[in-house]
């Protein structure tokens, strides 16, 4: 069982790394009957693919969960959308999209369960928008930094990992021969182009690592594993990027790596085919491979797709407890797993193709952050499919536009809250002079049970809505009376309980981040207080606030505010209060009240 596995592993990366050396630049396999000579050659839209079965070829397996690399908003490219299917259809059970650092997305698609014998088939199409990266002045020149020198960020790509055997004392040796006595980045990296060029190839290899590429080459993923520990040895931050070539019929996955540059930033080595600098769009990114997943490029329990030395979550993994069969279904051949196909070549000024990226951007954060929430917007995704046949970049931008334009999500909302206001002061009744020891009486709204609130909500987009809300509450009017005679303070009474009534039109500004979703409120409405022993007395009420609200599903958020409830009553004339001509009332003409609640709300 090991010896196939590995078998076919082995046979996956030859194939597609005698392509690469033997034939230049290949024929492109547009389906699986029909071959092209069209290959990218400027910016444009490209189509990336899949298409796996896998199969309980050993024992039953129970909800199989497999992690998808997808696409990455990265550098000169960003997606359009993605979606999946399986056949048998509706054989996914579910799809929950990770981001799992600043830029690699996965998809973890979780699966019926199979008997023994049972397989299922998984596709993914994913449309990725690639603009071109000007290399016509690259860094001649630019000198190493030393690592304290160097940001934190840049530091974790020097380091040693399993695949990437920096501190290997061959790997040393190698990378002190090819620096020499140049001190530039770039000629030290051309140097490295031409060593790996040297090395000999079509020998048998029994991993994919930099220490055995050294001495017996092997795939591309061997070589982009040796040419990051040569630069990372001689003090040049490197980083492996796992791909799909355009230029090139279906691989399993494709690894080329980069370099940075002090002052310039990212170069582009095709550390198989020893060429630097390298365009954005002769490839899809779909990861970008760390530190972290290069050290877990072990295969030692056999469970993984993938011989040892192949970065963690660069092609697809098996979460499952339980052992599963994979193998690549893209067209006749057996081992070839992902694709991307030329779409759209554009050539159009810079302006307009910064403004469509620009537009793309936009569309595929939301459409992501959609997807993160469960939500499929029809229309939106309608838009998006109807971009990616356009035929020209002025027809692209106004579709994409359209797209983003459907992006809002309008729907209902009710919501439910309760919660606690606080005190306010209505004002004094102050004794007049030459009245001694008459006290000073200060007149308060104190609360004595939660109030209730309903709200009906119209959602105008992610970022707005607007709410209608009706509110009831219980509270007592007090009279704190101050110092009396012979200086004792007499303490609160009571004057009456009160009922609290709001009715208000609010809107809300989001500010979503994930499932965490922060706002302010601001809203206009009136206050009613209907005391029991009192005249009941209406007014004008402005409401400011913010909150954070959390997304528990789909369709249901859990909220909390704080609000400062601003009224404007005149305690004495609103509510026909009479008192004895030894004081002088001294009321304020507006009362501010906090307020704080927690609720749920749910969108339909």
């Amino acid at each position: 069982m090991k010896i196939s596995k590995l078998f076919r592993s082995i046979i996956c990366q030859l194939v597609g790394f005698f392509s690469l050396i033997l034939n230049g630049l290949p024929l492109y396999s547009m389906t699986a009957s029909q071959r092209t000579d069209l290959q990218m050659a400027r910016p444009g839209i490209v189509h990336a693919k899949a298409h796996l079965r896998f199969s309980a070829k050993w024992e039953d397996v129970n909800s199989p969960k497999i992690a998808f690399p997808i696409p990455v908003e990265f550098s000169d490219q960003v997606p359009i959308y993605i979606e999946f299917s399986s056949e048998p259809q509706d054989h996914i059970v579910g799809i929950t999209y990770k981001k799992r650092d600043k830029y690699n997305w996965i998809a973890e698609v979780t699966l019926k369960s199979l008997k023994k014998g049972e397989y299922v088939d998984i596709k993914w199409d994913g449309y990725v928008f690639i603009r071109d990266h000007d290399y016509s002045k690259l860094p001649e020149g630019a000198k190493i930094l030393k690592t304290e020198e160097l940001s934190e960020e840049m530091r974790q790509w020097l380091v040693p990992t399993t695949c990437v055997q920096v501190n290997d004392t061959e790997i040393q040796e190698a990378a002190v021969k090819i620096k020499g006595k140049h001190t530039d980045i770039m000629k030290i990296a051309r140097e490295t182009a031409k060593f790996l060029g040297s090395i000999e190839r079509g020998r048998s290899f029994k991993s994919l690592d930099a220490v055995e590429a050294l001495h017996n080459g092997g795939s591309c993923t061997s070589y982009a594993n040796l040419a990051a520990a040569l630069l990372r040895a001689n003090g040049i931050p490197t980083r492996i990027l796992a791909c799909y070539p355009t230029w090139e019929f279906p691989l399993c996955t494709h690894y080329i790596v980069e370099f940075y540059v002090p002052e310039y930033g990212w170069i582009r080595f095709e550390s198989t085919r020893s060429k630097i600098p390298w365009k954005p769009y002769k490839d899809v990114i779909v990861a970008v491979v760390r530190p972290e997943d290069e050290n877990r490029s072990l295969n030692e329990s056999m469970s993984r797709w993938a011989m040892n030395g192949v970065p963690w979550m660069s092609l697809e993994e098996n979460l499952s407890h339980s052992k599963m069969d994979s193998e690549g279904k893209l067209g006749s051949e057996r081992y070839y797993i992902h694709a991307a196909e030329p779409l759209l070549e554009i050539n159009a000024e810079e302006n307009k193709i910064e403004e469509a990226f620009a537009l793309t951007k936009k569309a595929w954060n939301i459409f992501m952050r959609n997807k993160t929430r469960g939500i499929d917007n029809k229309k939106m995704i309608i838009s998006l499919k109807e971009a990616i046949e356009s035929h020209n970049i002025e027809e692209y931008i106004q579709r994409i536009k359209n797209a983003n334009t459907e992006s809002s999500q309008k729907a209902f909302s009710l919501s439910l809250a309760s919660g606690y206001l606080f005190r306010t002061t209505f004002g004094n009744f102050n004794p007049l002079p030459n009245t001694a020891d008459v006290p000073e009486i200060v007149v308060s709204l104190e609360n004595i049970s939660a109030s209730f609130g309903l709200s009906l909500g119209y959602v105008i987009s992610e970022r707005f809505e607007l709410q209608g809300t009706f509110s009831y509450g219980r509270s007592k009017i007090m009279n704190d009376v101050g110092i009396g005679i012979a200086g004792i303070p007499l303490g609160k009474n009571k004057v009456s309980y009160v009922k609290n009534l709001t009715y208000a039109g609010n809107i809300l500004i989001h500010f979503p981040l994930k499932r965490i979703s922060p706002f302010i409120t601001a809203g206009l409405g009136a206050i009613t207080l209907n005391p029991e022993k009192l005249r009941s007395s209406t007014k004008l009420l402005v409401i400011f606030g913010a909150g954070v609200k959390y997304e528990l599903s789909r369709h249901l958020s859990m909220f909390f505010n704080i609000k400062d409830y601003i009224s404007f009553f005149n305690y004495p004339e609103d509510f026909d209060v009479s008192y004895i001509a030894i004081y002088a009332p001294d009321f304020k003409k507006r009362q501010h009240r906090l307020g704080i609640h927690i609720g749920l709300s749910y969108l339909f």
